[in-house]
């Protein structure tokens, strides 16, 4: 794997949600979003998860795990995609 594949597919940034509280803790995503992630965690009260931003080629996708239901998830993948 050339360096160039591996910047552009790693992990871009990584948020983590606990106890309802949203942290940045590693890299840098946009505080626009991180604002986005906090509006959604209180509408539905998520309390705890965590949200990956991947390189895919020249795009970044949303990942999200740690006890996130599918239904929410959406909602932070349509966020990424499409501001609120």
């Amino acid at each position: 794997m050339n360096a160039l594949f591996r910047l552009l597919m790693g992990v871009k940034f990584v948020i983590k949600i606990e106890g309802g509280l949203v942290a940045r803790v590693k890299g840098e995503a946009p505080e626009e979003y991180l604002k986005d992630v906090e509006r959604i965690c209180e509408l539905w009260g998520i309390e705890t998860g965590i949200i990956k931003g991947v390189g895919r080629g020249e795009r970044i996708e949303v990942e999200v795990g740690g006890g996130i239901d599918k239904q929410h998830a959406m909602a932070f993948k349509n966020a990424w995609r499409n501001p609120l």
